[in-house]
């Protein structure tokens, strides 16, 4: 049942909160592969959750609740709350002795990037909430 803080922030809050759970998750994984670089036998893993949450999205009638008064919510439904990341096991490369499938060169680009997608949605998610803020002080007025 979404409270007060989901009504606030919408789909967008519900959207942004995914990502960055994901996100942070995603970074403690690369982490542990760039741990494990040296480790025989140890296989890089991911997660991917853009292609759920691009699906989730897009179902129709999922994201929005139906109001049947003016003074309602607009409260949402959407499947968001039931994405759950899926974990992508990297097969080992052909070569090498070792069997290990840690890049760690292409895992510190995946960190780069997963940073700054993190910091995105972290700047989106502050600007909502400065915005409410400002409604908020603003109405008291």
């Amino acid at each position: 049942m979404p409270g007060i803080a989901d009504a606030l922030m919408g789909e967008t809050g519900l959207l942004l909160q995914k990502v960055m759970d994901f996100r942070t998750l995603q970074h403690n994984l690369i982490s542990a592969n760039l741990a494990n670089a040296e480790t025989p036998n140890y296989k890089a893993v991911h997660v991917d959750f853009e292609g759920l949450l691009r699906e989730a999205m897009r179902k129709e009638g999922t994201l929005r609740m139906k109001m049947t008064d003016q003074k309602h919510f607009s409260g949402f439904q959407s499947d968001l709350a039931g994405v759950q990341p899926q974990h992508l096991v990297e097969a080992p490369p052909t070569s090498g002795n070792d069997y290990n499938s840690v890049d760690a060169e292409r895992e510190m680009t995946r960190m780069a990037e997963n940073q700054m997608m993190y910091q995105t949605a972290a700047e989106i998610l502050r600007g909502r909430i400065n915005t409410i803020r400002t409604v908020i002080m603003e109405s008291g007025r």
